[in-house]
């Protein structure tokens, strides 16, 4: 699957088009990119594979990204498997931490009571 997001001027729109096969989806970036443009036009059209069909003016467009989405999926993961290591590798070092085992071990500081303690 890849998704074609296209990023119109300053009001930070930005319109997602969604695409089973590469080719289609490369051909689409092509022509919001006005690599291929058909005469001299100032607009195109793109139309996805779950209906959508948008017509655009080049001048708007500011940026376009073309993404394969099961790539970034699994970057998606693999951020995720990272962040998972770290927090780990954290947990391991706090435990080993004197100041954090001094704290958790209850010599934290003292808790302040309303209630005078009877011995």
């Amino acid at each position: 699957m890849y998704s074609l997001s296209i990023h119109f001027g300053p009001s930070q729109m930005c319109w997602a088009f969604l695409f089973k096969d590469k080719d289609r989806a490369e051909q689409a970036f092509r022509t919001a990119a006005s690599l291929e443009i058909a005469g001299q036009s100032s607009a195109f059209q793109i139309a996805d594979d779950f209906g959508q069909n948008g017509m655009f003016n080049y001048s708007g467009v500011h940026g376009i990204l073309l993404e394969d989405m099961d790539v970034s999926q699994e970057a998606a993961i693999q951020r995720g498997l990272h962040q998972a290591r770290g927090q780990a590798k954290a947990q391991s070092r706090a435990g080993s931490d004197t100041t954090l085992r001094t704290l958790s071990a209850g010599r934290g500081p003292a808790i302040l009571s309303q209630f005078p303690q009877s011995n």
